[in-house]
């Protein structure tokens, strides 16, 4: 591998979750992603599957970082496994970010990893590499595709996307990005396939968000992306609003998400401008008040 590069699948291909890949090029190694796997029935007693990194860890110094497209336990759930072991830097979107701070916090680690928040203007220059970031919806917020520049060519990792026209944030798939690098030309495209065998389309967000009100919901995530914490148990419910999850099961959201928003209101008070303090309470409090409408 003198002058080529490298794409090695540590998981996620031909199954759901232990999402990990890595970009080896002759400056350094990068991995894209590093998420767990959740058990079937038939493994009792397992709580997660989680990645093996040996072959990772035996990489020494030519393992550079971790870069992360979204906030979904199967693509992060791993991460805090492998920085125990070795200190990365870690390179996000807001809200992949903060989920990733309270694993740190729970391994003991949180203060000892950099981690870099990745806006959808962002483009990273690392060791042999360039990495931009393409905003992309999916059924979480804060999702990206990255476009990688190499020696050999451009590289894009879709990440998890589906093709949401009414994003519950308001955030659009930037296909003018995606139409203008299809013209410079992609020596590879890496991408999800997810569902692709099923006919038909994806349904988007909101449609599962009746009987509330979307702009509500929708000022709501804004809020709490802005807020940039969200509590890890919000990110775990069975549900497919945003990291929210506001669907029709409105008994197990109002027990389960009500009082992490509490927590979130309560974290945010000295860590946001009055202003937007302000905002971001008026938001929460507007919620609130349609969520006894789901019980």
């Amino acid at each position: 591998m003198e002058n080529g590069i490298r794409m090695i699948a540590l998981g996620g291909l031909g199954h759901i979750g232990l999402n990990a890949m890595v970009l080896d090029t002759p400056e350094g190694a990068y991995l894209l992603d590093c998420g767990v796997e959740f058990p079937d029935p038939n493994e009792p007693g397992v709580e997660q599957v989680i990645p093996d990194v040996t072959w990772l860890l035996g990489l020494g110094d030519h393992l550079k970082a971790v870069v992360l497209t979204h906030g979904h336990e199967d693509h992060i759930g791993g991460v805090a496994h492998l920085l125990k072991q070795r200190r990365l830097p870690v390179y996000g979107p807001r809200l992949a970010i903060a989920l990733l701070e309270e694993k740190l916090e729970e391994h003991g680690i949180h203060g000892e990893v950099q981690l870099q928040i990745v806006e959808k203007t962002t483009t990273l220059s690392l060791e042999g590499i360039s990495v931009e970031f393409l905003r992309v919806t999916h059924s979480i917020p804060d999702c990206f595709s990255l476009a990688i520049r190499t020696a050999e060519g451009t590289v894009v990792h879709t990440g998890d996307w589906k093709w949401d026209e009414e994003p519950v944030d308001g955030e659009e798939v930037d296909i003018e990005r995606f139409t203008m690098l299809g013209d410079e030309g992609v020596a590879l495209l890496l991408g999800d396939s997810t569902n692709a065998e099923v006919p038909g389309r994806t349904s988007a967000e909101v449609v599962t968000i009746t009987p509330m009100d979307k702009g509500i919901v929708s000022r709501a995530t804004k809020a709490l992306l802005e807020m940039g914490y969200v509590r890890r148990e919000a990110s775990q419910l069975d549900g497919r609003l945003s990291h929210l999850h506001l669907t029709e099961s409105g008994t197990h959201l109002y027990q389960d998400v009500i009082p992490n928003i509490q927590i979130m209101a309560e974290w945010a008070t000295d860590r946001l401008t009055p202003t937007r303090l302000a905002r971001l309470r008026e938001d929460l409090n507007a919620l609130m008040d349609v969520i006894p409408d789901l019980r």
